[in-house]
């Protein structure tokens, strides 16, 4: 009956700074964290004050539905309150998405998001891989059509990787499904790719197809966006949860942003052939 559960792993978080200084021999001053989707910046001032305000009423139950904070998510970003689906982070829409399909069959990347494959796993779906570590989507298709899984994940940009495919690519690939398959679109670190490549900028094709946010609750955004965070908050945190403006996810792994010849170094040492990005 447990079978399933022995070959589930341990999920292994993105290594602490102190860690990888100890470890590779990097100084600290080199390394931008970025194992975990976190706000480097930290709690913007006004979100720690409306939460000091507000913490007297954290003992009722929030209202489950978050119809406020949909609402002002809806009216942000353009779309129906129905296409907005909220989390304790992505990694808990991830666990939505599968547990709601209860798959047979799961297709992803080579290496990617470990969460994908251990979620699939607790509900006994046979994990389908491409060769290639990186999402060639031609791969993609051919194990597609071949196996026809039922879920399909794609890291956009991939973690812990780091290479990205284009916006365009993406929703060409999602046109060639049939509506039966659910993609999982993960853009947990898209701010970095669309500030690298406008090309691989999801939000730019949002009114050419079906699109809904995937919205986590668990993270603080950065300063710049202080009056979006602080309007969340407002709506949101009389039910006692803290709104994040619709900004998605708390991915994690092995990925740092240093300088090039150190984040090689790091690759070699664990075996990985990492790809150019």
């Amino acid at each position: 009956m447990f079978e399933k559960l022995n070959s589930l792993k341990t999920y292994e978080a993105g290594k602490p700074i102190e860690l990888v200084v100890r470890d590779y021999g990097i100084d600290s001053k080199d390394i931008i964290k970025l194992a975990s989707n976190e706000n480097p910046y930290g709690p913007p001032p006004k979100a720690i004050e409306k939460i000091k305000n507000l913490a007297a009423q954290m003992h009722r139950y929030p209202d489950d539905s978050f119809f406020e904070l949909k609402d002002a998510l809806s009216e942000k970003f353009s779309i129906k309150p129905s296409n907005i689906i909220i989390g304790a982070g992505s990694d808990q829409i991830l666990e939505f998405a599968v547990y709601a399909v209860n798959p047979k069959k799961v297709l992803m990347a080579g290496i990617t998001f470990a969460m994908y494959e251990i979620y699939s796993k607790q509900v006994g779906a046979k994990i389908l891989k491409t060769k290639s570590i990186t999402h060639n989507l031609d791969e993609f298709y051919k194990i597609y059509k071949k196996e026809k899984p039922e879920v399909i994940f794609l890291c956009v940009p991939n973690n812990p990787l780091g290479e990205c495919l284009d916006a365009k690519d993406v929703f060409d690939f999602i046109e060639k499904i049939d509506e039966d398959t659910l993609i999982v679109v993960d853009g947990a670190y898209q701010e970095f790719a669309a500030y690298k490549d406008k090309n691989m900028n999801l939000l730019s094709f949002k009114d050419n197809c079906g699109f809904g946010l995937l919205a986590s609750i668990d993270n603080i955004p950065s300063h710049k966006n202080v009056e979006d965070a602080v309007i969340a908050l407002e709506r949101m945190m009389h039910r006692g949860a803290i709104a994040a403006d619709g900004k998605s996810g708390d991915g994690s792994g092995l990925l740092f942003g240093m300088p090039d010849k150190f984040m090689r170094k790091m690759a070699t040492k664990e075996g990985i052939d990492l790809p150019e990005t």
